[in-house]
């Protein structure tokens, strides 16, 4: 003998969404629901509701690629003063005075960039 349907009230689905994930992404997620304990539609429910979805314009994404520029560009510099300074050589340290500006240039980004984000 069948086991009795549930009434709809009873369902805890009453839709159904359809999502094509690839087989390597459809795997991801099926790992991580098993790590976390909980069913696979339980992690994308979660996911799509918990979580702030943010996207940027294009003129933004560029503001943000031109950003990350910098900031390897201030890594850069940054080890290669840490250097100078632990090998002893602080005579050198003259020649990144320029690098005031560019710092300086990096903090007029940061603060448009957060403003922007602000007022979104």
């Amino acid at each position: 003998m069948a086991r009795p349907k549930k009434n709809i009230e009873e369902r805890r689905t009453l839709n159904r969404i359809i999502v094509n994930p690839t087989l390597d992404e459809k795997e991801a997620i099926k790992n991580k629901a098993a790590l976390l304990g909980i069913s696979v539609s339980d992690l994308l429910l979660r996911s799509a509701l918990d979580r702030r979805i943010v996207s940027f314009d294009k003129e933004t994404k560029m503001f943000l690629h031109e950003l990350l520029k910098i900031g390897n560009n201030v890594n850069q510099i940054t080890r290669q003063l840490n250097a100078i300074v632990r090998d002893g050589r602080t005579g050198e340290l003259k020649k990144f005075d320029q690098q005031e500006k560019c710092f300086i240039e990096l903090r007029k980004l940061l603060d448009e960039l957060t403003n922007r984000l602000d007022n979104r």
